[in-house]
């Protein structure tokens, strides 16, 4: 009670936890889903046809990074520092006013660009990724059938622009219960074809869906707390901005998802879609653990932008401390699922992915340069440095595609797997040491804070 007490004394903290809590819940209902249908399905389709899913997913997702833009903590970290004036007439949605302030407007402006600028670029990347596909594959391929359908996500996850204002917000309820509705309706559709054995294509119409869903269920949620005023897309004078400030985090995503998927990609090819599969098992077990640090950090970057503007050395003080949180539970992690990865692969798979174990030994250990990495983001948003973001996911995609090259052939998947191991180690950790020494002191629990003085 005394605990609680405390936290009810301090309102802005109540409101992080509170809207942290909706956070988890989602993470754990996705992640605990995710395993269960994703195994699930793995055992259904087998390893061949699971790996023929994975790669077109992996391929996808190139473009999916792409069609985001790279501006999700920019546009959080701008409509909190505008909505740090107006948070006291948010709820006065007086759409006619003439006295509307110019925060507001300016709030509508930025998610009116930012959507319209997601949806147009999701377009082209939908129509690209298809002609690839059929260019490579031809028209009655499976490949080019899965991508031209799931393919459509690309158009529909512009809708999460809005999610943007409700996490600048701290009020990621809404968003969460949205999403909720879209998540449970598709996963039941793929129990569905599962029970119903239907075949897979099956499964990228309920990718396709899931996303068309949640659009449909997110504007839902917006007109029950929208920002306050109507949104504009302002390409001029919003849009070449916000474009010239995320476009280092766009290349650095880009390179992120080469050294996170172009191992399936060229597994794929090297090795054949069996191969693909039962790597792609093991990344199923070792990923659902990435969700941990991406609710903390999305959760608290609202609350660090705010104290980076008003208190310096409180402020740094917390990185250090998120930064060693992170470095605890993702050691911790690493290390217990390493000692129970067999029976990890046994219980969820089966014998016929029992090949996954060894891989999965390896990939675990991703786990504590990725919490590192999406913890330093944080602070790569905040100190404006997306230069230094854009160097570090360079670099670990030219590693990890290097390595790939060199290893895949001679040793396999344990060769894919140490690729994107070291790859992961050399982004999150080896750049920093090299070229940001303040960042690798705080990663480590060492820096000293000196803005006091």
């Amino acid at each position: 009670m005394i605990f609680y007490s405390k936290i009810i004394a301090r309102p802005h903290l109540f409101k992080v936890l509170k809207n942290s809590g909706w956070l988890v819940f989602d993470a754990l209902l996705r992640g605990v889903t995710a395993l269960v249908l994703g195994t699930w399905i793995a055992r259904y389709l087998g390893p061949e046809q699971f790996g023929k899913l994975t790669y077109v997913l992996a391929y996808l997702m190139f473009f999916q990074v792409i069609a985001n833009l790279g501006m999700d903590g920019i546009v959080v970290r701008d409509i909190v520092n505008l909505a740090a004036v107006t948070n006291a007439t948010l709820e006065k949605y007086n759409y006619g006013s003439k006295h509307q302030l110019k925060n507001k407007i300016e709030i509508g402006g930025i998610l009116g660009t930012v959507f319209a600028l997601r949806f147009l670029v999701g377009f082209f990347c939908w129509i690209l990724a298809a002609g690839g596909m059929w260019a490579l594959y031809g028209w009655n391929s499976d490949y080019f059938i899965l991508t031209a359908i799931a393919g459509g996500c690309l158009v529909f996850q512009a809708a999460n622009t809005i999610d943007l204002w409700f996490q600048s917000q701290n009020q990621s309820r809404e968003t969460v219960l949205a999403k909720f509705c879209a998540f449970l309706v598709t996963n039941g559709l793929r129990a569905a074809f599962i029970f119903g054995e239907l075949p897979l294509v099956s499964f990228a119409v309920a990718m396709f869906m899931e996303f068309v869903i949640t659009a449909v269920a997110l504007g839902y949620a917006y007109k029950k707390m929208p920002c306050g005023s109507f949104w504009v897309f302002d390409i001029k004078r919003i849009g070449l901005n916000l474009i010239k400030e995320s476009w280092p985090f766009l290349i650095s995503a880009i390179s992120i998802t080469m050294y996170m998927r172009i191992d399936q990609v060229m597994i794929a090819n090297m090795l054949g879609e069996k191969e693909l599969g039962l790597y792609s098992a093991a990344i199923i077990l070792a990923s659902m653990w990435y969700v941990v640090p991406t609710i903390a950090c999305t959760s608290l970057l609202p609350t660090f932008s705010l104290s980076k503007s008003v208190n310096q050395s409180q402020y740094l003080e917390r990185m250090v401390k998120l930064f060693k949180l992170l470095l605890i539970l993702s050691v911790s992690i690493s290390i217990f699922v390493y000692c129970i990865s067999g029976e990890l692969i046994n219980f969820f798979y089966g014998d016929q992915f029992k090949e996954s174990e060894v891989v999965l030994r390896i990939i675990i250990f991703t786990t504590i340069p990725v919490f590192m990495g999406v913890g330093q983001g944080v602070w790569l948003i905040n100190e404006k440095k997306s230069k230094n973001y854009l160097i570090q996911t360079i670099s670990g995609g030219i590693v990890c595609v290097i390595l790939n090259i060199i290893l895949i052939p001679k040793y396999g998947l344990i060769g894919a797997a140490s690729s994107l191991l070291f790859s992961q180690f050399t982004s999150a950790f080896l750049i920093n040491a090299i070229f940001d020494k303040d960042l690798i002191k705080m990663q480590f629990g060492i820096y000293k804070n000196n803005s006091s003085k």
